[in-house]
């Protein structure tokens, strides 16, 4: 499994804040058992639970954003993982 997180998947935020985000901005994916995101070359960089990183081990519950602009949520969805916007957690992050 290996999703590429970009733009397109936060396009319900302020201009300002998709500015910062690129097209192609992070992956996250499935290997060896464990579940990574790692920075795709952004300017504006990748953090996890507020520290940037390049490559990252996730674990459930954990806030990732696409620069400091915007953050999302690794959850549990059932059987499968999955990254979603905070504001469907309830929280909006801009």
């Amino acid at each position: 499994t290996y999703t590429v997180v970009g733009r397109r998947d936060f396009s319900g935020l302020p201009e300002e804040a998709l500015a910062k985000i690129e097209e192609r901005h992070f992956a996250v994916y499935y290997r060896d058992g464990v579940w990574w995101v790692e920075d795709l070359g952004s300017k504006h960089g990748t953090y996890l639970n507020g520290v940037r990183v390049k490559k990252e081990r996730l674990r459930e519950g954990d806030a990732i954003s696409p620069g400091a602009a915007v953050a999302a949520v690794f959850k549990r969805c059932e059987t499968t993982r999955k990254v979603v916007p905070m504001e469907e957690e309830g929280t909006k992050t801009y």
